[in-house]
């Protein structure tokens, strides 16, 4: 049942990132019109508008992810040493509540390396709209 629950939670979670870096590179396209058009007009091609957005989606996620893991082991650690108990179903003792931050490296570079990922992947829209912008109607743009 846990492991339902988590899954639940991480798709909740996966489509939070997706669409919060889509809106950020989506900003991040309309803010630098003039600067996409003026670029294009020196000469880079739509393939190296993309490629820049893109790598600004990676980079974006990677800072996203490294702060979000390093919070989590904080809190977890912040956590256990409340030690907190809990009472489940069917017992009438209490069992100690721990969240596992030792021996776990496998899982947080799984989780890392999941949200850049997917912060890549949803750099990609805006990306592709950044790349067919025309040169004239971005340099006029205000």
């Amino acid at each position: 049942m846990f492991s339902a629950i988590f899954l639940f939670i991480a798709l909740i979670m996966g489509v939070i990132v997706l669409f919060t870096v889509v809106n950020t590179m989506g900003m991040s396209v309309v803010e630098r019109t003039s600067e996409i058009g003026t670029a294009r007009a020196m000469g880079l091609r739509r393939g190296g508008v993309r490629r820049l957005f893109i790598v600004e989606g990676a980079i974006l996620g990677a800072f996203g992810a490294t702060a979000g893991v390093c919070a989590g082991q904080i809190l977890g650690i912040s956590f256990n040493r409340t030690a907190s108990t809990w009472t489940p179903p069917g017992q009438a003792a209490p069992v100690p509540l721990e969240v596992l931050t030792s021996h776990v490296g496998g899982l947080l570079l799984g989780v890392w390396l999941g949200l850049v990922v997917m912060a890549t992947i949803a750099a990609v829209v805006p990306a592709n709209r950044a790349a067919r912008l025309k040169v004239v109607d971005a340099l006029r743009h205000v």
